[in-house]
């Protein structure tokens, strides 16, 4: 689902300085290894800096889920912030995978932070919906994480995300 205008440009902008110092996907040892990532990505901690931004996140999803998907949630974590650069692309994935820290996620969320007229490209397709998720900036995509989504290729410019993910006991 695609929720518009949770943050303003300004907040994004704010976001995405807290990504400095970004590593290369591709030479890490993380949870991207699935996907062969080749894209950069920061870790972010939850500290003063990005203390008021989680809390948003967190109500957001809080309230989003008991009115869609009623899961059972004990924590909300995992903040990176992704950046495809020209030619960078996620192929399709689900993000609910067989290991124990992977199969406890139940929400996928995913904030667009570059404004839509510094990239090209870059919009997340979720398996079996034929529409494309706009890239407006300051969106939420939200979705269970059993659903398969790839992000496209970024024809120019670089597309910042910040993806996180909501967790409870594993689907049975």
């Amino acid at each position: 689902m695609f929720v518009p205008n949770i943050f303003t440009i300004e907040e994004c902008l704010s976001i995405i300085s807290l990504g400095k110092n970004f590593q290369d996907a591709s030479n890490t040892s993380n949870d991207f290894s699935i996907i062969e990532p080749k894209f950069l990505f920061k870790d972010i901690s939850f500290d003063n800096n990005s203390e008021w931004f989680i809390k948003k996140i967190a109500s957001f999803v809080e309230k989003f889920n008991r009115k869609y998907f009623n899961f059972i949630l004990d924590d909300i974590s995992g903040f990176k912030i992704i950046g495809l650069r020209t030619n960078e692309k996620i192929p399709e994935h689900v993000d609910l995978t067989g290991n124990i820290e992977n199969s406890r996620r139940k929400i996928t969320i995913i904030v667009n932070l570059s404004q839509e007229n510094i990239f090209k490209g870059g919009n997340i397709q979720l398996k079996n919906i034929r529409d494309k998720v706009p890239n407006s900036t300051g969106s939420i995509v939200i979705f269970p994480s059993y659903i398969p989504y790839k992000i496209e290729e970024v024809t120019s410019g670089t597309k910042f995300m910040l993806i996180l993910w909501a967790y409870g006991l594993s689907f049975r």
